[in-house]
């Protein structure tokens, strides 16, 4: 009955971690600190050529992508006259269950 008892807390907390949901959130400004709203950031797995999924930035900049599964992702967001901005690799495990990124974008220079 003990062993029995100890299996399924094992098995229990087995599947417990590999439910864990893990989350990328952060704001969008622009050089002179001023929040971006409705800027569209999308989520991409490391690897991938299209986003897993993308949303609009709310009025304060502000973005999250949660309930995400363990892996390594990228993140790239866009705002019209802004050039746009592609994260570096970021994994989320375990180990760091939750990221938060403070991007900057800078004005988009027109040629004449």
């Amino acid at each position: 009955m003990y062993l029995r008892t100890i299996l399924l807390l094992l098995l229990g907390f087995s599947s417990w971690q590999l439910s864990a949901q893990f989350e990328i959130r952060g704001q969008v400004k622009d050089n002179t600190n001023q929040s971006l709203p409705f800027a569209n950031v999308l989520l991409y797995a490391d690897d991938a050529e299209e986003a897993e999924t993308g949303m609009a930035s709310d009025e304060d900049g502000n973005f999250n992508f949660n309930d995400l599964k363990a892996g390594t992702y990228k993140i790239e967001v866009s705002f019209l006259g802004f050039e746009t901005y592609t994260s570096d690799p970021i994994q989320v495990d375990n180990n760091t269950p939750s990221f938060s990124l403070n991007i900057t974008l800078e004005q988009e220079m027109l040629d004449e």
